[in-house]
Protein backbone atom coordinates (compact mmCIF):
# COMPACT_ATOMS: atom_id res chain seq x y z
CA UNK A 1 0.00 0.00 0.00
CA UNK A 2 1.31 3.22 -1.06
CA UNK A 3 0.98 6.53 1.25
CA UNK A 4 1.99 8.89 -1.87
CA UNK A 5 -0.16 11.88 -1.77
CA UNK A 6 1.07 15.70 -1.30
CA UNK A 7 3.67 15.22 1.07
CA UNK A 8 5.19 11.96 -0.57
CA UNK A 9 5.88 11.12 -3.78
CA UNK A 10 7.95 7.27 -5.05
CA UNK A 11 9.62 7.40 -7.89
CA UNK A 12 11.10 3.77 -9.95
CA UNK A 13 14.69 3.66 -10.79
CA UNK A 14 13.90 3.52 -13.94
CA UNK A 15 12.89 7.76 -13.82
CA UNK A 16 16.80 8.48 -13.00
CA UNK A 17 18.52 5.59 -14.77
CA UNK A 18 19.41 4.63 -18.17
CA UNK A 19 17.43 5.42 -21.14
CA UNK A 20 13.81 5.63 -19.67
CA UNK A 21 15.53 8.47 -17.64
CA UNK A 22 12.84 11.43 -17.14
CA UNK A 23 14.65 14.11 -15.47
CA UNK A 24 11.95 16.63 -16.30
CA UNK A 25 9.29 14.95 -14.54
CA UNK A 26 11.65 14.64 -11.29
CA UNK A 27 12.31 18.42 -11.51
CA UNK A 28 8.39 19.14 -11.57
CA UNK A 29 8.32 16.90 -8.33
CA UNK A 30 11.02 18.65 -6.79
CA UNK A 31 9.43 22.34 -7.83
CA UNK A 32 6.00 21.21 -6.47
CA UNK A 33 7.39 19.93 -3.42
CA UNK A 34 9.17 23.59 -3.31
CA UNK A 35 6.10 25.62 -3.82
CA UNK A 36 4.15 23.78 -1.34
CA UNK A 37 4.95 23.06 2.72
CA UNK A 38 7.87 20.76 1.40
CA UNK A 39 7.91 17.35 1.08
CA UNK A 40 9.84 13.56 0.25
CA UNK A 41 11.16 12.21 -2.81
CA UNK A 42 11.80 8.57 -2.36
CA UNK A 43 13.63 6.95 -5.54
CA UNK A 44 13.93 3.28 -6.19
CA UNK A 45 10.62 2.44 -5.01
CA UNK A 46 8.30 1.08 -7.78
CA UNK A 47 4.34 1.84 -7.87
CA UNK A 48 2.29 -0.18 -5.33
CA UNK A 49 5.59 -1.03 -2.94
CA UNK A 50 6.41 -0.02 0.29
CA UNK A 51 10.60 -0.86 -0.17
CA UNK A 52 12.96 -1.03 -2.83
CA UNK A 53 13.36 -4.14 -4.54
CA UNK A 54 15.55 -6.50 -3.29
CA UNK A 55 19.20 -6.51 -4.48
Amino acid sequence: MSLEGQLLDQKSLRAVLGKTADWNEIAKDCIAFANASGGRLLLGIEDGQDLPPAG
